[in-house]
């Protein structure tokens, strides 16, 4: 193929991918052309973008372009083709056969050490899972395929989009819809950068379904109708009817009935040579129906619910998501006067629901999040240690070094006293300079493991924290999603709840302790008063009172002394919560000469330290004081309270 031939080649592919027009035009150069490999890769990109507007040209387009590329016996355009035909079959709702090329094309690209083909095969596995139901399995191809892309040089990587997009829509199953708008944002910026103008419409569908569940409505209004413009510009129509059939969901929430039936009965009358999957099919009817309910339609309703209810009860893979289908029917049956149909439907709907919902699903999907992080968190320390192992290393030549330039300097002095004395002048140079050496050697040792503190205290904060919290979310949800009211579940769940909360209350005291090098008695005085605060609620008997000399607001304190003394005192405030019984409690922090002291007395009942065992707390207080080079004493009587002081070095914890 000559020059010319080659830059038309690159300026039609190019138009392809900023315009998405002259579809035709590539496909007779594709046809004309020599190079078969070119004239694949053409083909392949014209079949993938008829998937989505002509699935009858996406489909002959392949068969063409794969007859050429066995015939050439040019493996890789083979193999990518499969990879795409893949994609027309889950398109086009028929998962069994995506199934089959995308296990094809991931064995293939194994066999023949294709990663950049894998990585998108196990993405686009991924998918398919995702569109069956399968969220569990959906992510773990995720994560595999995040693994694959990081082992590519950064030219040949899939594009970061896909990654941030597919991340995004994990958030967006598992509600955390701030995370999902953060990566789906990315996703965004990644694709206008590069532009990939096709993508957009569905980057613009997600980011506005975030905006709706996060209970921004305006801003979603804002962005369907982005969204719908931009897929009418550019002809994206299987995407196009998708913003209608979301808009309407914020439209039926609006209470604009009328209208969001206008655009469900257009998307569901769509042509016939657009995709039209299942489950989008099954999301209409039940959107319909809940419209004309709230019209008190309900025969009209009733209509469009049956239609959508073969697909609910004959496609497995949609069992997840025909939860409305379920709520519209009951609704318009118990409108009818129909409430043994009405009940069981809503007995349906809550079996979807519960399954769909548990807390052991959500706890599986986050399992795989923390392996993954944990996995690159590994990675990241093992690099660290063999940086650590190499400047050893360095630093064990440089002595071995050392040793020959003394041995040389003996040498030398046998010559004479003037070539010794200088010797010994340049042998102090070399030493003090290889001190200085290591010595900054220790110290970018010491930053990149304090960086490394850090990372893992966002990391615990960012992951295991949000982990946490959806947890609650999840008892939360299943509790109240429970059909009947069982008080022995219920109580335990509230149980479990209560405990993750104190759990990230702890969690997040740690991370505290972990990012500050220094803590002052300020910082301190906010986090003991907002403990108290908690403390009087959980106990409202007990009048507690803090004071604290202002001379000491800002003494500056180690992190361990600082979390060591704050511990110590919630330990007190727990005893005299749980033990004392008694009505008052202060504490008074205030400058002894060079010592701290820290006095925390109760009106309790007392008891006597000769008769009484010494428990976990009080041991681990004393500890705790022994550990920073205090001192702790507790005097106490029956029926004359308890009095707990702690002294502390004032100059040796400022240091």
């Amino acid at each position: 193929m000559n020059l010319k031939r080659v830059l038309l080649l690159l300026v039609l592919i190019t138009f392809y991918n900023a315009k998405s027009q002259n579809i035709d035009s590539l496909t007779t150069v594709a046809r004309t052309t020599k190079n078969d490999s070119a004239a694949i890769k053409i083909l392949n990109s014209v079949a993938y973008y008829s998937i989505f507007n002509d699935t009858k040209k996406a489909y002959s387009t392949l068969q063409e372009a794969k007859r050429r590329a066995i015939k050439a016996k040019l493996n890789y355009n083979y193999i990518e083709l499969t990879n795409t035909e893949g994609v027309y079959y889950d398109v086009t709702g028929k998962r069994d056969s995506a199934m089959y090329f995308f296990s094809k094309a991931l064995s293939l690209s194994r066999k023949e050490g294709l990663v950049e083909l894998e990585t998108r095969t196990t993405n686009n596995l991924g998918m398919l899972n995702w569109n069956m139901g399968d969220f569990n399995e959906a992510l773990k191809y995720f994560f595999k395929a995040l693994k694959l892309n990081e082992k590519l040089p950064e030219k040949t990587r899939v594009p970061e989009s896909t990654m941030l997009g597919n991340i995004g829509l994990i958030y967006q199953e598992m509600g955390q819809h701030d995370k999902a708008l953060e990566f789906h944002k990315k996703a965004f910026d990644y694709r206008k950068a590069n532009n990939r103008i096709l993508e957009l419409p569905g980057c613009i569908n997600n980011i506005a379904i975030c905006y709706g569940r996060l209970g921004k409505t305006a801003t979603a209004i804002e962005k369907y109708k982005e969204g719908i413009e931009l897929a009418k510009q550019y002809k994206n129509y299987a995407e196009y009817y998708k913003l209608l059939e979301n808009y309407s969901g914020i439209l039926i929430e609006q209470k604009q009935f009328k209208v969001a039936i206008s655009y469900l009965l257009e998307a569901l009358n769509r042509p016939a040579e657009i995709p039209f999957p299942e489950k989008s099919k099954l999301s209409i009817y039940s959107e319909l129906a809940n419209a004309y309910n709230n019209l008190g339609q309900s025969t009209t309703a009733l209509k469009y619910a049956k239609l959508g209810l073969p697909l609910a009860e004959g496609n497995p893979d949609l069992k997840n998501y025909s939860g409305d289908l379920y709520l519209g029917l009951s609704h318009a049956y118990y409108m009818l006067g129909d409430e043994d149909r009405g009940q069981e439907y809503i007995i349906k709907f809550a079996g979807v629901t519960k399954d769909r919902f548990s807390s052991e699903n959500a706890s599986e999907m986050a399992d795989l999040e923390v392996k993954f992080e944990t996995e690159k968190k590994e990675r990241l320390l093992a690099q660290n240690k063999a940086d650590i192992i190499k400047i050893e290393a360095d630093a064990r030549q440089k002595n071995s070094m050392l040793m020959i330039s003394l041995f040389f300097i003996v040498f030398l002095a046998v010559i004479g006293y003037l070539l010794f004395r200088q010797q010994q002048l340049k042998n102090r140079q070399l030493q003090k300079e290889f001190e200085l050496k290591s010595a900054l050697a220790e110290i970018e040792n010491q930053n990149r493991l304090q960086e490394q503190r850090l990372t893992i205290s966002r990391d615990l904060h960012d992951n295991i924290g949000a982990q946490l919290t959806f947890i609650i979310s999840s008892l939360d949800n299943l509790k109240y999603r429970l059909t009947e009211n069982i008080p022995a579940v219920g109580n335990k769940l509230e149980g479990i709840s209560n405990f993750t909360q104190q759990t990230i209350i702890e969690l997040r005291d740690t991370i505290w302790a972990m990012n500050t090098k220094n803590i002052t008695f300020e910082d301190l005085r906010v986090r003991i008063l907002n403990f108290m605060e908690k403390a009087q609620e959980a106990n409202e008997n007990i009048d507690f009172k803090f004071k604290i000399d202002p001379a000491l607001m800002h003494v500056g304190l180690s992190s361990v002394t600082g979390m060591n003394i704050y511990r110590t005192i919630q330990e007190a405030v727990n005893n005299a919560i749980k033990h004392s019984a008694a009505t008052s409690m202060e504490i008074i922090v205030f400058d002894e000469l060079d010592m701290v002291s820290i006095v925390m007395r109760d009106n309790g009942k007392g008891f006597s330290r000769e008769n009484a065992e010494m428990g976990n707390g009080l041991q681990n207080m004393e500890k705790r004081m022994e550990d920073i080079g205090g001192s702790l004493a507790i005097d106490s009587a029956p029926g004359e309270g308890t009095t707990i002081r702690i002294h502390l070095n004032k100059k040796v914890q400022s240091a």
